[in-house]
């Protein structure tokens, strides 16, 4: 990195923050996409006991419950605190984004 130009060093750390906006994103899409297959399930399981496992829920109900299994077991969710301290960061690093974005703009190689 001999020699680093603004505009290059400015392009780099948009290139951080962008990794970064990513990765925390797809956390907390993961942990949304878990509970809304938790309630998706828990209603299905409602519907199934009052029409019975040969419904048509009754294969949805498995369908539902496979996909959470295979997230659950790929990704484990941490507590709600947690990912309020990650929205705030995703947040930061798309304002920190900008302001860098904003730097290219004005900066000459």
């Amino acid at each position: 990195m001999d020699n680093l130009s603004p505009k290059k060093l400015a392009e780099l750390l948009v290139e951080k923050h962008d990794r970064l906006i990513s990765g925390y994103s797809d956390e907390v899409d993961k942990t949304k996409q878990i509970s809304i297959l938790k309630e998706k399930k828990d209603q299905l399981l409602h519907w199934v006991e009052e029409k019975g496992t040969q419904s048509k829920y009754g294969q949805e109900l498995k369908d539902t419950t496979a996909e959470l299994k295979k997230l659950q077991t790929s990704f484990t969710p941490k507590n709600q605190s947690y990912y309020a301290g990650v929205e705030q960061k995703i947040r930061e690093n798309k304002e920190a984004r900008e302001y860098w974005m904003g730097k290219i703009g004005e900066t000459k190689t």
